[in-house]
């Protein structure tokens, strides 16, 4: 049976040879965090451990089964800290041979998060955020308690703290005092905040109810989700003028400051939620809620193709009761393909040789009721010489 690599709303135009490549692990859960130190790159799965590989994932080898599992790690030349779910931080100063518990001063021990800046160490906790100075051999409370932090970032002199259902917060003093900052956060789902990333002045923040975009340190938000594969946001990477968001439904692109999104998941199959993202020389890393960790080279996605988002491709009705129709008005259509939200192929016809503005009738009467998508592959055109793919949501009354 046919499955469905991705799934979309916008119509692609790329190397068909170019996709994702499932690396050997770690596997078994989900791989919440990436890191790398030098040529090393170490990857957290939960209720599983830390695992390490040197050689771009060929072969993952666990380095610790940190009980209980890892939350995420923070990586500061050969000092690799990790943060567990109710045993606090973990400290590695040996690539991961050995490890060294360093919890004095914490009052939580379930850490959601760690940032490094300089010589200064936070971590985010269900009680709030906590500094340590002194490589962690002592943490002390910051100027946010009673809040649950589930990330931080740090850019220049100022810390950004998400929390779990009270925005963002700010500090410009290392932590002694915070202030929310939260205008344009317009939805209750927003306030769930999982990941920030910097371009330049421009700050990304990635939420429950999709990415937000500040370029005033914060003092305003705005939504840019135009063609997210999903707005539920667990992580957010930045390579240049390449914007990546892990989501609840694989990996999505932006070219141009989150204006408009791409779902680039070919390869990440079957498609899942993607929960920690990083750049690593030159390649991006994708760790999966299925326990295993993807990766592709960056220089593949500069070839990318966003094409028009009108209505060149039209999928009506849609909710669909008994049938729907599709028709083109602009590209002529070599096949239609159905799948179900396994991502399992249900129906299929690669000769239908539809030309501009002609319809083709799908019957879906004897289809259960929910989700489908719909895959159309169109002949080439001047603007994608290659041909190109369109995935369409079909609800089904």
């Amino acid at each position: 049976m046919k499955k469905l690599l991705l799934i979309s709303s916008i119509a692609l135009s790329i190397n068909a040879n170019a996709q994702w490549v499932e690396t050997s692990g770690p596997g078994n859960s989900g791989v919440v965090c990436i890191a790398a130190s030098g040529t090393t790159v170490f990857a957290g799965a939960v209720s599983v451990g830390m695992f390490l590989t040197n050689n771009n994932g060929n072969t993952w080898n666990i380095v610790n089964s940190l009980v209980p599992p890892p939350t995420c790690v923070a990586i500061s030349g050969s000092n690799i800290f990790v943060g567990t779910e109710n045993a606090g931080v973990f400290l590695s100063t040996d690539n991961g041979s050995t490890w060294t518990s360093v919890n004095t001063g914490l009052t939580d021990l379930y850490v959601t998060a760690l940032a490094i800046n300089g010589s200064d160490i936070f971590v985010a906790t269900g009680s709030g955020v906590s500094l340590s100075t002194n490589n962690g051999n002592s943490w002390s409370a910051t100027g946010l308690t009673a809040t649950e932090v589930i990330s931080l970032a740090v850019n220049a002199t100022k810390i950004f703290a998400g929390t779990n259902g009270g925005g963002i917060f700010l500090s410009s003093n290392n932590g002694s005092s915070w202030t929310p900052i939260n205008t344009g956060l317009n939805t209750f789902a927003s306030t769930f905040v999982n990941s920030f990333a910097f371009s330049g002045t421009k700050i990304f923040a990635g939420t429950e109810g999709g990415v937000y975009l500040s370029t005033n340190n914060g003092s305003t938000w705005d939504s840019v989700n135009t063609g997210l594969s999903s707005t539920y946001i667990y992580a957010l990477a930045i390579n240049g003028t390449q914007i990546f968001a892990g989501t609840a439904e694989g990996v999505s692109l932006s070219l141009n400051n989150g204006n408009s999104w791409i779902p680039v998941d070919t390869g990440i199959t079957p498609i899942q939620g993607i929960e920690s993202l990083a750049i690593i020389g030159t390649n991006i890393f994708a760790g999966a809620q299925f326990g295993y960790v993807f990766t592709r080279p960056l220089a593949e996605m500069t070839g990318i193709n966003e094409l028009s988002q009108t209505n060149e491709i039209n999928i009506y009705p849609n909710p669909a009761t008994n049938e729907f129709q599709v028709t083109s008005s602009k590209f002529k259509v070599k096949s239609v393909n159905i799948y179900n939200v396994m991502g399992e192929e249900i129906w299929s016809f690669d000769k239908l040789r539809m030309t501009e503005n002609e319809s083709y009738t799908i019957d879906v009467s004897s289809y259960a009721k929910g989700v489908y998508f719909v895959e159309v592959q169109t002949d080439g055109s001047a603007g994608s010489p290659q041909g190109s793919v369109l995935r369409k949501k079909l609800i089904k009354e």
